[in-house]
């Protein structure tokens, strides 16, 4: 078990760095995978500090030779509010709720995006999707098209891991994660199962768990499962235990291409059946990571990540302003609570205390420096995420400003400081939003124009944010098989 001691605490302390010009020269001369030593400094016309923050590249805590095995999991399109650790009252994930009563739960932790490639590359890299680059991207006539590639002088954390003796392994269920559009680098086992859903994924895992339960060196594995992405499978027993025998069916929404939904209004009742039909999803997700904790070597001295790449509609905010008029159910068009408000749990027993709750807003880009820190790694330089805490006598982490951004339909940008949350529409500035997340959770008062301080406030860090944008690569495309593209049709992502 590797002890972390006060020092650690000390860590999230260090400076602040600025990605822009000095973050570009740092990877054209190799930082992305050499990381360099020193203390960080602060370029010229730095933005406020809180704006870009990351810990200190390089300064490595070793409490031992080798450090946990490390399980990453990320449920794809899977809302923090519909897991009963985070107050729903149906029991969707008793697994979920169990791992986070024995470590702890984020309260408040945002996705980078509305949709899985920049969030997944975000999470890997600890880089905004401005930075990193990867924005956009779909699924037409066959192919996923013009999705940019992840550049490879970035920083990863499966490689990262790899540098320090970690056997590296990761399964992924989503078509935008393949090989070639580069989210296999850094591991030593990688396969991409498509767009299908969790057997896909545990015939890989049983494939490979004689490969964890062998050798000596630690080992890394990310799982990315597909479900509960539409569309939604009726999962039994669940979905009988929450929907009255009694009560009407439409059976004509399980497996539904929900793309003719946005059209038209749902009727309560129907769309309660689509919800129930959602969390019975959650609860086949949940089952399949109990399935897997019992069959890890050593499940309970591992560092357990459970996290997801965004959120899910169902008509929180149909008719308001949004950047395009298509949005209602699904994702990829908001960026709303119920799409970046997303799940953190992590767990790791002896060393994180069980029952712990943080409710300073945290950002997925703080998953990977945080597992670095764990395995004994060097953080690299101008990473943009905090390290979290995880032993008992470890402060929270500092608050700042959080970020998200969406390009896929319609440029949409937010920024998050403290519970007051602004969303910027950059070609439709009319359809601005400004709300205070302590009294207005659902996000339906705009504050706009009621505070227009604290609005021009945020919208001077959303300006920073964009300064710092890298320019977009040359997006890339990838054939899809026919058997791809039937399901893909199935699933809202083919045009």
């Amino acid at each position: 078990m590797v002890a972390i001691g006060s020092r650690y605490s000390l860590l999230l302390g260090g400076g602040l760095v600025v990605v822009c010009a000095v973050l570009g020269l740092a990877w054209q001369q190799g930082a992305g995978s050499e990381s360099r030593r020193g203390a960080s400094t602060a370029a010229p016309g730095a933005p406020p500090p809180g704006v870009v923050p990351a810990p200190p590249p390089e300064r490595t805590l070793r409490a031992q030779a080798s450090g946990p095995n490390i399980l990453l999991i990320t449920i794809d399109t899977l809302r923090a509010d519909h897991l009963p650790a985070y107050g729903y009252a149906r029991k969707t994930s008793p697994f979920l709720s169990s791992l986070a009563a024995g470590g702890q739960r984020f309260v408040h932790a945002y996705a980078t995006s509305a949709w899985t490639a920049p969030s997944m590359a975000s999470l890997h890299t600890s880089l905004y999707p401005g930075v990193h680059g990867v924005t956009t991207g779909s699924a037409k006539r066959g192919r996923v098209v013009r999705q940019q590639v992840l550049p490879k002088q970035l920083p990863r954390l499966a490689a990262r891991l790899r540098k320090v003796g970690y056997r590296t392994f990761g399964v992924v269920a989503n078509g935008h994660l393949t090989r070639r559009f580069g989210f296999a680098r850094g591991f030593n086992y990688y396969r991409c199962v498509g767009f299908r859903p969790l057997r896909a994924v545990r015939r890989t895992v049983h494939e490979w768990l004689p490969k964890l339960q062998s050798g000596s060196k630690p080992w890394f594995l990310w799982l990315h499962l597909f479900d509960p992405h539409a569309a939604y499978n009726r999962r039994e027993p669940f979905f009988a235990q929450h929907w009255p025998p009694d009560q009407r069916r439409f059976p004509e929404l399980a497996r539904l291409d929900i793309r003719p939904l946005r059209k038209r209004t749902l009727t309560p009742e129907k769309l309660e059946y689509l919800k129930l039909l959602y969390d019975s999803e959650i609860h086949h997700a949940d089952r399949f990571v109990a399935w897997l904790w019992q069959r890890l070597p050593n499940p309970e001295q591992a560092l357990t990540i459970v996290s997801s790449d965004h959120g899910e509609e169902f008509h929180d905010h149909l008719g308001e302003p949004t950047a395009s008029t298509r949005a209602g159910l699904g994702h990829g068009w908001t960026l709303y609570q119920e799409m970046i408000a997303i799940p953190l749990i992590m767990h790791w027993k002896g060393t994180i205390p069980p029952g712990r709750v943080v409710n300073t807003p945290v950002s997925m880009l703080d998953v990977m420096p945080t597992i670095l820190r764990a395995a004994g790694a060097g953080i690299p330089f101008g990473v943009q995420g905090l390290v979290l805490p995880l032993a008992k006598d470890e402060p929270p982490p500092k608050e700042r400003p959080l970020f998200a951004e969406n390009s896929k339909h319609g440029e949409v940008r937010a920024v998050v400081q403290g519970s007051m949350k602004l969303i910027r529409y950059p070609n439709t500035p009319a359809h601005n939003a400004l709300f205070e997340l302590a009294t207005d959770p659902q996000e339906h008062r705009n504050m706009l124009a009621l505070r227009p301080l604290m609005a021009k406030q945020l919208g001077a860090l959303l300006d920073t944010y964009e300064a710092r944008r890298r320019p977009r690569s040359e997006p890339a495309n990838v054939q899809l098989s026919p058997e791809e593209q039937a399901r893909l049709r199935a699933l809202d992502y083919l045009q």
